[in-house]
């Protein structure tokens, strides 16, 4: 069975992070794996930590995961199968370990920041899963519910496409929801690809992904995540 992992630190990014999440997988007909990682607090002197705020920190961290578990439960009317995992250490790396052993289907995250482009990039966890992890990053904007898939998006540079674009788990994806695919190319004001090299990456992407019937567009735009 697919699963989805939702990394929550119990703010309330991350939290309606895992709302979308429980919904998502009620129509992809997936397994929710709750995640949490805690860091130890570091002494600031040389007294170490007493053992009963560490057994604290732990029982927090249990009874939150938990309590979560039991309100996206409740409010899939107990149709979801969920599951909790709670460790210790960094987070990317605990992160990136986890999604090994599950393998999962995808790992939907809660963005973080001041501007909506800054909730999409540089929330720090956020951002470090986007760059490294090999599974597909779903990045929930705060506020933004789950509504049925339509339409999904592609920005690609158009470079050896053979190389760079997942095709088989973007063609499960757009299958997965019967959605349409838009693959968007935004070209520089200056050193961009040129029109010749545009279009033979477009026509090599084109044939990656024909069974998708996908739709093409083409930008000029000096700042490209603008």
């Amino acid at each position: 069975m697919k699963t989805i992992i939702v990394p929550v630190d119990f703010s309330p990014a991350s939290l309606n992070a895992a709302n979308y999440a429980a919904d998502l997988a009620s129509t992809a007909n997936a397994t929710v794996a709750l995640f949490h990682v805690y860091t130890f607090p570091m002494p600031v002197s040389e007294i170490p930590v007493a053992p009963m705020s560490i057994e604290e920190l732990i029982d927090s961290a249990t009874q939150n995961i938990n309590d979560l578990k039991a309100g996206l439960q409740h409010r899939s009317g107990n149709q979801l199968n969920i599951t909790t995992t709670v460790r210790e250490g960094g987070f990317a790396l605990q992160l990136e370990s986890f999604c090994k052993e599950i393998n999962p289907y995808a790992v939907v995250m809660g963005a973080f920041g001041k501007s909506a482009l800054e909730r999409v990039l540089f929330g720090s966890n956020t951002l470090a899963a986007m760059k490294h992890l090999s599974w597909p990053v779903i990045v929930v904007p705060p506020g933004t519910r789950y509504t049925s898939i339509l339409k999904l998006g592609l920005a690609c540079d158009l470079q050896n496409v053979q190389e760079s674009v997942h095709a088989d788990k973007i063609t499960a994806l757009v299958k997965e929801f019967n959605a349409s695919l838009h693959v968007l190319h935004i070209t520089p004001e200056k050193h961009g690809l040129a029109a010749e090299e545009a279009l033979e990456g477009a026509e090599a992407l084109k044939q990656l992904l024909k069974e998708l019937n996908p739709v093409f567009h083409f930008m000029q735009h000096h700042d490209v995540d603008e």
